[in-house]
């Protein structure tokens, strides 16, 4: 990940990683089920996660907020529940600005 952050020239601090919501298995296509279960995503969440932290990311987890929220084809989220995401990750922007307007870690 340390590689990634300094190929895109941003300070590690001033980006954020996003880990996977909550998919609804029961419509997906059985042949990607075993690869998007919950537990599946929580694991994949966990160590992306650690990493993104490791390599001095802020991590913003939309996992919980998404459990039985309504899809459009069993992953991708319908128009308000992602507008919901983007609320609360405008939201966590504001209150992480310091006094002069800049995003601080």
């Amino acid at each position: 990940m340390a590689e990634l952050t300094a190929q895109c020239g941003v300070p590690a601090q001033q980006l954020i990683w996003a880990p996977a919501h909550c998919f609804n298995v029961s419509v997906i296509p059985e042949a990607w089920r075993f690869r998007q279960r919950p537990a599946d995503i929580l694991a994949y969440n966990a160590a992306t996660s650690a990493a993104a932290r490791a390599a001095g990311l802020q991590v913003f987890d939309t996992y919980n907020m998404t459990v039985g929220a309504p899809t459009l084809d069993g992953v991708h989220m319908t128009p308000s529940v992602t507008a919901l995401k983007v609320q609360a990750l405008l939201a966590r922007l504001d209150t992480a600005r310091g006094p002069r307007g800049a995003v601080s870690a």
